[in-house]
């Protein structure tokens, strides 16, 4: 594909599957334009750690979270989390950083049972929505959301 092609490019829980992801990052900032936007979705260790410990009560597997370890996913297989401080260093100086955002702050750790209640979906959403922007709860959301702008004097 020509350089400059795209306007946005989604990256929504891919990164925690490449080999690559340098080569990766720096293939979508080729393949930008000069004003265009990368969304990536990752996963977020806190929230994976909060998920695991409150929902599922799999000390273990939190615990391995903590210390750094891969977890296995029944569906997806390995997810290798990276920090926010790494993803920071994959795109030096080809994006900045334009929005945090957290996804699933509150969702993925209520219990089923009360999925079903009325307007719980919405009044959930709207609880998600107030706290999305907001650093203490993106930091521990389950996933987080970024928009990245193509550096103009990049690398």
């Amino acid at each position: 594909m020509k350089d400059g092609c795209f306007d946005v490019i989604l990256c929504h829980n891919v990164l925690e599957y490449v080999d690559n992801r340098v080569d990766l990052l720096t293939e979508f900032h080729r393949l930008l334009k000069n004003d265009g936007v990368l969304s990536i979705v990752k996963h977020n260790k806190n929230g994976k750690v909060m998920h695991k410990a409150v929902f599922e009560n799999n000390i273990d597997e939190a615990m391995a979270l903590l210390h750094g370890e891969n977890i296995v996913s029944q569906n997806f297989g390995t997810i290798r989390t990276y920090e926010m401080e790494n993803l920071e260093k994959y795109i030096a100086g080809r994006f900045d950083t334009d929005q945090v955002y957290g996804i699933r702050t509150f969702y993925g750790i209520q219990f089923n049972s009360f999925k079903s209640e009325p307007d719980w979906e919405e009044k959930m959403f709207k609880l998600e929505c107030a706290v999305e922007r907001d650093p203490v709860f993106s930091n521990v959301a389950f996933f987080q959301h970024l928009l990245l702008k193509k550096a103009y004097f990049s690398i």
